[in-house]
């Protein structure tokens, strides 16, 4: 007889147990006009990091190969390309995509992004295929290896100057 009001008290301490999910004003998103990937502040700080962190894994394959150290290369190599993989990714998909439609009406900014995102490409391929190469069965760390790294450690470095210094000055709110 008395169930009823239990369930009512029941019902009635349940909700006040939510919470209000909405998002303020402060946590909306903002969302660039014409896609469905939002501004985010943090974004460029975790790529300034990774950066950072693919350096040091860079330097850490350089010091491998140098020290002939052919059990730890493979290993590193392996982790980079895990890594870089997934820089690459998201930094297409959440900075060179969003860039296309902040700058839609912007051409020559918007063909600069576009040329910085081909040579990101062609320099990723050239890194994961150099990976590949060298992560295969019976790959030999040998003077071509080192020089190899050498060259895409230049190309990295010089790379990661262009994006700090320039491209992530155009990622802005909409």
């Amino acid at each position: 007889m008395f169930g009823f009001f239990r369930r009512k008290k029941k019902q009635k301490s349940a909700e006040q147990s939510v919470v209000n999910t909405q998002p303020t004003a402060k946590e909306q998103p903002s969302f660039v006009q014409g896609a469905k990937i939002a501004y985010q502040p943090e974004l460029i700080d975790q790529f300034k990091k990774d950066h950072k962190e693919l350096l040091t894994l860079f330097t850490n394959i350089i010091n491998a190969a140098e020290g002939r150290d052919t059990v730890q290369i493979p290993a590193l190599l392996t982790e980079f390309k895990r890594r870089i993989m997934g820089h690459l990714l998201q930094e297409n998909i959440q900075l060179y995509v969003y860039l296309k439609y902040l700058y839609a009406d912007d051409s020559m900014t918007s063909e600069l992004t576009k040329s910085m995102q081909k040579e990101m490409s062609a320099i990723g391929k050239t890194v994961l295929d150099f990976i590949s190469k060298y992560t295969a069965k019976g790959a030999k760390y040998d003077q071509e290896f080192r020089d190899g790294l050498q060259g895409i450690g230049a190309v990295l470095v010089e790379r990661i100057k262009v994006e700090e210094e320039n491209l992530y000055g155009l990622y802005l709110p909409p």
